[in-house]
């Protein structure tokens, strides 16, 4: 049987990394750019159920990530003292924690958005493929990051206006994914293919990144420029706040 007590309800709370919530923005942005950002056709319940229902996906998605991970986690002085690799929750119990996670999320969107189901199976098992291969390769691990970034932006107008052509703002989200935790690679021992990249590599892609988003802001239409300023902001911060924290 599983005790819970405290303690251990916040270690499960823990591992749904309610904290980490940008991609919810990222679904909201999609949301937007579908209605022309005329909130006055926005179906605002159907909102709820979608960013409900899609971060119980995602609270599942990061526990399977501690499971997969456990063994790398182990070797990284912060990571090894979560839940799993610290060994306060068993790797069977985050399993089943994961599986009702996952159902409860599937029957919301089957019950509400059946539409929305489809989607959250394909985030998934792309998630899964994603922490067995893709991040094992340098550069592609990424373009993994990166993917699901586009996926939720397409996935929030497609959800709420049909597919539409934001191909541009969709290619951004892949490139915003070589920005994340460029920290990590002071710590190559807790993952192999941190040994790959270098400071020089890291500035010559950051410098790439931004010259397209310069690029996507030029050649997207009015309601899309919107988001691809509110992004290259974001990215340029990042830069500085990478190099001023050095």
């Amino acid at each position: 049987m599983i005790t819970v007590n405290k303690d251990k309800i916040e270690d499960f709370v823990s591992l749904t990394r309610l904290r980490n919530l940008p991609f919810i923005l990222e679904i909201i942005a999609g949301v937007f750019l579908a209605v022309n950002f005329n909130l006055r056709t926005l179906d605002a319940d159907k909102l709820i159920f979608v960013l409900l229902s899609f971060q119980m996906l995602y609270a599942a998605i990061y526990v399977n990530n501690d499971i997969l991970d456990w063994k790398e986690d182990l070797k990284d002085e912060i990571k090894s003292k979560r839940p799993i690799p610290s060994g306060r929750i068993k790797r069977w119990e985050a399993l089943i924690f994961s599986l009702s996670l996952t159902v409860i999320a599937l029957l919301l969107a089957i019950i509400f958005v059946p539409y929305l189901a489809n989607f959250e199976l394909a985030f998934l098992f792309f998630n899964i493929f994603y922490t067995l291969v893709l991040k094992k390769i340098p550069y592609l691990e990424f373009f993994g990051i990166g993917t699901a970034h586009a996926a939720r932006l397409y996935m929030g107008v497609s959800l709420f206006g049909g597919i539409q052509n934001y191909y541009l703002i969709y290619g951004f989200a892949i490139l915003r994914s070589f920005f994340q935790k460029y920290k990590e690679i002071e710590n190559k021992q807790a993952r192999r293919t941190l040994s790959f990249y270098s400071l020089r590599q890291i500035k010559l892609t950051q410098l790439f990144i931004l010259s397209t988003l310069l690029l996507i802001i030029l050649f997207t239409n009015s309601s899309a420029r919107i988001i691809a300023i509110i992004i290259f902001l974001y990215a340029l911060t990042l830069v500085l706040g990478y190099y001023g924290s050095g």
